[in-house]
């Protein structure tokens, strides 16, 4: 599938809390360091520039990691008004 194939999925509100919550989860436990972690949430350097501070800058599989967890963001942000009815 490329990424400009659609489909359309009849999925009822409690169904897509499911896959926000599940996509915090996937950042949170699969994809996330857990030097990243503070608080029960993943703090990227565009979150927090200061808790970065003290790190050596991001290599380059690091940056990769920090983009999927964008990408996991952004759907999660697409999808929360669907789930709240807005």
């Amino acid at each position: 599938m490329t990424s400009q194939e659609r489909h359309e999925v009849s999925l009822a509100r409690e169904d897509i809390w499911l896959i926000i919550e599940a996509l915090d989860s996937h950042e949170y436990w699969q994809l996330s360091e857990p030097t990243w972690r503070r608080s029960g949430a993943v703090i990227l350097p565009s979150d927090d520039e200061s808790l970065w501070d003290d790190r050596p800058d991001p290599t380059e599989e690091e940056r990769a990691v920090v983009f999927e967890i964008e990408r996991c963001r952004a759907l999660a942000d697409r999808l929360r008004p669907l789930a709240t009815g807005e």
